[in-house]
């Protein structure tokens, strides 16, 4: 079995939005096309979420795209991480 791969990230905003609920970040590998998370504060009844968000690679090697959609508006895009 090979080794799954997986990357994470902690997103944290300045001053007014430290912790940047509704924040979307997308992330594209062409063996699995694209995964979307969204920054939530909490997910279910009397429940925190932990904050990081991390998506699964599975056995994927090449590099991804990663893009992040703030919740300002504004977009972090043309990131890319090599595996």
């Amino acid at each position: 079995m090979g080794a799954s791969r997986w990357i994470g990230f902690e997103l944290r905003g300045r001053k007014t939005a430290a912790f940047p609920v509704g924040t979307r970040v997308e992330v594209s590998c062409p063996r699995h096309g694209v995964q979307v998370h969204e920054v939530q504060a909490l997910n279910g009844f009397s429940a925190q979420k932990d904050p990081r968000i991390h998506f699964g690679l599975g056995g994927c090697e090449d590099a991804v795209d990663v893009t992040v959609t703030w919740t300002v508006g504004t977009l972090a895009g043309g990131v890319s991480a090599t595996m």
